[in-house]
């Protein structure tokens, strides 16, 4: 059978090493520490009291504890009873301080049995988890060993009744599955905690601030794995020992010795669903971004944030999401970490929070907008975008919001970064897949969109009327015409405009200090006629003789002319024309002439 693999939050490490002890197990009503101690055969109320306080006559303090207990010396093997731990746990011991599932103990010699929280176990106890299960121990030091679903741990070193008073190191074997070793506190007044793996020692060691995060796996075709997350690790096995320091592992074959260690994989990025999403169904999609060189993936589910109660694991993923059949309704935690090629665990996760609100397993179908948020205009199916306008995804989703969208750019997987902003100019095509809470996957209507940050072309031809209408074959019931020159109006105008060639205007009206005009179309143009040679005096490429037309068009390469603007300012003896175009978003081209009177 495959062994699944527990992840430990390892970035966040204990809160604190002695508040979580004191949290969890029983209290009396002054507020002592206490414990759960199991008699084992020989043992009385006086010799269990030394071993924890130190001093057997402090056995009416333990038996104040147990009213069902009259005679210090009449208790039974396998009888559980309550201690105090005023003293600490002592060294060799550890203390259950949570559990998830099935987790079972043995108070050697006393036959294995349901394990409970705030149990304690002494040097050569043993405990086994369940599928889908988890314990967490807590040693004298403050370290804090959480054991992996389908594993089993013993507590080595040879069984005393006494107190231990030994400055040797508390071990940890593990014979089946893994063990994560984390704390935020040492104190280093206390024995240390090593553990042995097949014939390979591990011997964590914390870093200067007191932290220490280590995982020691058993692998089912044998050998040690040991990764070290914080802190660092002495790793010895065939006589031969290798320091592994933080963001390293190694895989030691069974006969040793251990190779040199290699970096650990990074982090997965979680995606979806979001931290504290509340969901109203009971069988959502999760998801992560890859990991470079990772092999596959393992996803924790759990009842709390440091997944000391393990509710369910998916090991060997390949992909980067999986969606779960059912999760019961409450408050969830799930965290996922890459595994390399040679079954290393990399760092995990930040672990989110997910409450899942309902029992109902269904199929909802969310739906996706794309909308622009800033200066944008339509051209035909495409939206225009102007220079700060982004694009966002809404999604309407009945599930309680974890659908999310694989978008495409232009036929590419990009990221939803990419699709918000910073693309290249011209014309693009945003697409992609909706993915629902419940993995229901749909593509949804490509939208094309055009990026304009470009200016307009403003052009113009100088000619007689057959030359411009031949030449631009200009559709229009008349073509253009000059202006007829009994109207009065035209007498001492140089220039006259137009915008169809029939109807002319004098460009500045007489009296008049400004004037200003505005064309909206999608081809907007303008004619000019002259009464003169060179009204616009020495301007470059712009040299008209008395009776010819000249023809201004504005064009944009990207999107459309949105409006072409004529202004006239009187200056001087003459007056200054200008022409601006601007596209659908704004984008603007001035040009200006100088028009001398004559």
């Amino acid at each position: 059978m495959h062994q699944k693999h527990l992840l430990v939050s390892v970035l966040v490490l204990l809160a604190s090493a002695s508040g979580l002890a004191t949290s969890l197990v029983a209290q009396p009503g002054d507020g002592s520490v206490t414990g759960w101690h199991v008699v084992r055969p020989g043992e009385n109320l006086e010799i269990i009291t030394n071993y924890y306080l130190g001093d057997p006559e402090s056995w009416r303090e333990n038996a104040a504890l147990n009213p069902g207990i009259n005679n210090p010396h009449l208790i039974f093997p396998g009888q559980r009873i309550r201690v105090l731990l005023s003293r600490g746990i002592p060294s060799g011991s550890a203390q259950v301080t949570d559990l998830g599932r099935q987790v079972d103990q043995q108070p050697t010699p006393i036959d294995w049995r349901t394990a409970q929280q705030a149990d304690l176990l002494r040097e050569r106890d043993g405990i086994r988890t369940g599928t889908d299960s988890s314990a967490e121990l807590r040693f004298a030091d403050g370290t804090q060993v959480t054991v992996s679903e389908d594993s089993l741990l013993f507590l080595r070193g040879s069984s005393t009744l006494a107190r231990p008073l030994s400055r040797d190191p508390q071990t940890v074997e593990v014979l089946v599955g893994q063990a994560d070793l984390a704390a935020s506190s040492i104190d280093r007044q206390q024995p240390p905690v090593e553990v042995w793996i097949g014939e390979t020692k591990a011997k964590p060691k914390p870093s200067p601030e007191g932290t220490l995060a280590t995982r020691a796996r058993r692998p089912d075709e044998g050998g040690a794995q040991v990764m070290v997350y914080a802190g660092e690790s002495s790793v010895e096995a065939a006589g031969t020992a290798v320091a592994v320091i933080a963001g390293m592992g190694v895989s030691v074959p069974d006969t040793g010795p251990p190779p040199a260690p290699e970096p650990l994989l990074s982090a997965p990025e979680l995606a979806h669903p979001a931290d504290g999403l509340n969901l109203d169904l009971a069988n959502p999609l999760f998801s992560w971004e890859p990991v470079a060189g990772a092999a596959s993936y393992v996803i924790d589910i759990c009842g709390d944030p440091d997944c000391g109660q393990l509710i369910t694991r998916e090991t060997d993923l390949t992909g980067t999401s999986w969606q779960i059949a059912s999760l019961s309704m409450g408050d969830r935690y799930w965290r996922v970490a890459a595994v390399d090629a040679k079954g290393l665990d990399g760092f995990p996760s930040e672990t989110r929070s997910l409450g899942i609100r309902s029992d109902r397993i269904e199929r909802v179908e969310p739906q996706a907008n794309v909308v622009a948020v800033g200066l944008h205009a339509a051209l035909g199916p495409a939206l225009v975008l102007a220079t700060d306008t982004t694009l966002a995804v809404e999604i309407d989703d009945p599930s309680g919001g974890a659908a999310y969208l694989e978008p495409t750019l232009d036929g590419e997987a990009v990221s939803m970064e990419e699709v918000a902003s910073g693309w290249d100019l011209g014309r693009h095509v945003l697409g992609g897949t909706l993915v629902s809470a419940q993995g229901e996957r749909a593509e949804i209507e490509s939208v094309p969109f055009i990026y304009d940050t470009a200016e307009p072309v403003i052009d113009w031809q100088v000619g007689t009327v057959d030359t411009l209408t031949s030449l631009h074959g200009l559709d229009q019931d008349e073509k253009p015409k000059k202006p007829k020159r009994k109207i009065k109006t035209h007498r001492d105008v140089p220039v006259l405009w137009s915008v169809d060639g029939i109807i002319w205007l004098p460009v500045l009206p007489e009296n008049q200090n400004s004037a200003e005009w505005e064309i909206q179309c999608d081809e907007p143009q303008f004619f000019f006629w002259t009464r003169e040679d060179d009204p616009f005096g020495s301007a470059p490429s712009l040299s008209m003789r008395e009776g010819e037309l000249m023809r201004v068009e504005a064009s944009d390469e990207h999107s459309a002319i949105g409006k072409l603007i004529l202004r006239a300012t009187r200056s001087g003896s003459g007056y200054e024309v200008s022409l601006e175009a601007r596209d659908l978003v704004d984008n603007s081209a001035t040009r200006t002439w100088g028009i001398e009177n004559r």
